[in-house]
């Protein structure tokens, strides 16, 4: 079964549904040739047949469109059946009133008197309303309608099923990718270092740094069975973090938050910015006027959260594109990691774009809203 799904999923469904749809239809064209082939050797009876399959062929083509955009909206087995039921009636009688038009033309007959013509029309029509395949056309419908909408529902919850899996593991795997993100060797040697630098001239400080070191540490621990986390949080962590980091730069080291209230309890993946502040210290250091100055800002919009996280100096590109899979090695696996997290944990659901001046970077990150649904 595992392997059909992948198989099936391999092949472009919009070259599937073609092929399914017309082959479904030609056959049907055909059991009916092979069933009434006495009687359609007429012309006359030929055009009436086929071009009910015909009108089937484009009623089911405009349905899928329509279900596109209905799909999500069915929530329940009896609202699918009647949904189902309503569509292709519809669509049924749509047909029968299309094929009445192009047919029309068989049965007027100016010789005849109007009497005779009247009802002449009024038999045909009699007749194609209540034939087979007005019947044939109805169920053709129905089971195709059926069809399309289960293949659909069952690829897109195995779709949802497989998104879930690959969140799970994320969430599973966060302690491994905190710690890259967090006690990397050389915050933590620096951190110390910086301890051990301060004990004998500066006890309070050491202690202050102690402290800080101490509730980083705690909320690398906390988070680590945790895919989300208010943003408040994140920066509070944040925090704790530069306050180190403003310990061993001192003046060189210049730090602003400018969050917008309404977007603190907002649940984002647990050190999303992190990976983007060590980036900005460490490139900033090297390409910026003294003191390097960082901007974090974070603002709720229409569209859901926006994330910046600024620093002076310049882009240090190993090339020239703005691709940001080109431009990762440069970077670190940290960003390389931030990016998957927020490839799997909002899929097509976020934008990821860095501004890049002569005298500032700022790299620029946006959730949609369905992050409030998230639970912490």
């Amino acid at each position: 079964m595992q392997n059909s799904f992948h198989h099936l999923r391999s092949l472009n469904k919009n070259n599937l549904f073609w092929i399914l749809n017309i082959g479904g239809w030609l056959g049907i064209s055909l059991l009916t040739y092979i069933y009434n082939q006495s009687e359609l050797v007429s012309w006359h009876y030929f055009y009436l047949v086929y071009t009910y399959y015909f009108l089937g062929l484009i009623a089911t083509i405009i349905l899928r469109q329509y279900y596109k955009s209905r799909l999500k909206m069915i929530s329940s087995i009896p609202g699918f059946l009647l949904f189902v039921f309503i569509s292709a009636l519809i669509s049924t009688l749509l047909v029968y009133v299309v094929h009445s038009i192009l047919c029309l033309p068989l049965y007027i007959k100016p010789e005849l008197p109007q009497i005779q013509q009247v009802q002449v029309l009024k038999d045909f029509f009699l007749k194609t309303f209540f034939s087979a395949n007005m019947l044939i056309i109805f169920l053709v419908i129905s089971g195709w309608s059926t069809l399309y909408l289960g293949i659909n529902f069952w690829l897109n919850l195995r779709e949802e099923q497989n998104r879930a899996t690959q969140a799970q593991f994320m969430a599973q795997n966060a302690q491994l990718e905190i710690l890259r993100y967090q006690l990397n060797p050389h915050f933590l040697f620096n951190s110390l270092n910086s301890i051990w630098a301060l004990a004998d001239d500066d006890p309070k400080a050491t202690k202050s740094m102690i402290t800080e070191l101490s509730e980083f540490l705690r909320y690398s621990l906390l988070s680590n069975n945790k895919a989300y986390n208010p943003l408040e949080y994140e920066l509070d962590a944040l925090k704790n973090y530069f306050a180190i980091e403003k310990k061993r730069y001192q003046n060189n080291l210049n730090v602003e938050f400018d969050i917008d209230p309404e977007a603190k309890e907002i649940p984002v993946i647990s050190f999303l910015i992190q990976p983007f502040v060590e980036n900005a210290i460490k490139f900033g250091m090297k390409t910026s006027p003294m003191p390097l100055t960082i901007k974090i800002s974070a603002v709720k919009t229409i569209k859901g959260l926006k994330i910046s996280v600024y620093n002076t100096g310049r882009w240090i590109d190993p090339g020239h594109s703005e691709s940001f899979e080109e431009i990762l090695p440069g970077m670190g696996t940290g960003l390389k990691n931030a990016k998957k997290r927020l490839e799997i944990l909002y899929p097509g659901k976020h934008i990821f774009y860095i501004e890049k001046e002569s005298s500032f970077v700022r790299v620029n990150i946006e959730i949609g809203n369905d992050h409030d649904s998230k639970r912490v």
